[in-house]
C-alpha cells in the first residue's frame, strides 16, 4: 500500500506550509526566537535528509549483479520453462521467459511438469 500517500501528500504539503508560514510570521511574537527558528530549520530540513537516505544517491549500485548474467545464460527462448530453488524468482520471472521457484518440489511434481510439456530446471 505505498501509493496512499500519493493522495494524502497535497494536503500534508499544504498544511506544513500553512504551519510554516504561521510560525515565520509571528515569530516576533514568540517568547523563544531561538526555537522558532530551530523548528523552520527542522520543517525544512528533515524532509530532505529523509529523501537524501532514501534514494541512496552516494550509495554504488550494481548495475549487472551475477545472478542477473547467470540467468540470462539460461536456454530461456520461447516459453515453458520452470526453474525452482532460485533465490530470485520474481526477477528472473522479469529477465527471462521463465517461472521460477524458491524451493525444490518432489519428484512427482517434476514428472508432472514434464508430462505436460514444461522443461524443469534446478538451479544448484
Amino acid at each position: 500500500m505505498q501509493g496512499y500517500t500519493l493522495f494524502t501528500a497535497p494536503a500534508i504539503f499544504i498544511i506544513t506550509a500553512v504551519f510554516w508560514q504561521y510560525i515565520y510570521h509571528y515569530r516576533r511574537k514568540m517568547r523563544f526566537k531561538w526555537l522558532t527558528y530551530i523548528l523552520l530549520f527542522l520543517l525544512l530540513a528533515l524532509p530532505v535528509r529523509y529523501s537524501i537516505e532514501r534514494i541512496k544517491p552516494f550509495d554504488f549500485r550494481e548495475r549487472r549483479p551475477e545472478w542477473v548474467q547467470e540467468i540470462r545464460k539460461l536456454d530461456t527462448k520461447g516459453s515453458g520453462i520452470v526453474l525452482f530453488n532460485y533465490e530470485h524468482p520474481i526477477e528472473a520471472m522479469f529477465y527471462s521467459d521463465c517461472v521460477a521457484y524458491t524451493y525444490i518440489p518432489d519428484v512427482e511434481t517434476i514428472e508432472k511438469i514434464t508430462a505436460s510439456g514444461y522443461k524443469v530446471f534446478i538451479h544448484i
